[in-house]
């Protein structure tokens, strides 16, 4: 008897056994824990800069920026969902970039030195605006300058 199983189109694979963690390959809780303070310092920082912006666009008298929209919910909604899908389209660009990278000091280390900056910089801008008064130039110096943020908060937390 022959073994023809090895010819093309005649093999059948079956699945391998299921591979699961065991407890002696997970991390302990306590650097689990650790991990999880740099995503809530940056979830802190994203509700400081959303609770800045509902103020700033919250129609009255005395906001520094014009209603785009006539809701103020609705502007904040589409500033802040333009920024989310500049993240999810960048996002994948920094980790494919970032895992191809052959910096002697690190794969990382670029995307961290040189965005720390600019996001530190334009988390502190949003709150600068450069016309002291209602104006269409304020809107669109938020607008760019979330964009910015979103940019480089993405730069440096995804690699």
């Amino acid at each position: 008897m022959t073994d023809d199983s090895h010819e093309l189109g005649s093999e059948t694979h079956s699945p391998g056994p299921a591979t699961t963690a065991t407890p002696s390959d997970t991390a302990p809780v306590s650097v689990l824990i650790r991990f999880c303070f740099g995503d809530l310092a940056r979830a802190f920082l994203g509700g400081i800069v959303t609770s800045y912006l509902l103020v700033v666009f919250i129609p009255s008298s005395t906001s520094s920026l014009p209603v785009l929209i006539p809701a103020a919910a609705a502007t904040l909604a589409l500033v802040r969902g333009i920024g989310a899908v500049v993240d999810a389209l960048v996002d994948p660009l920094i980790a494919a970039r970032s895992d191809a990278s052959d910096n002697r000091r690190g794969r990382r280390i670029p995307y961290l030195r040189w965005s720390a900056i600019p996001w530190a910089v334009s988390t502190a801008a949003l709150v600068l605006v450069p016309v002291p008064q209602q104006s269409w130039v304020n809107a669109v110096w938020v607008g760019i300058i979330l964009l910015v943020n979103v940019v480089s908060s993405s730069l440096y937390t995804v690699p």
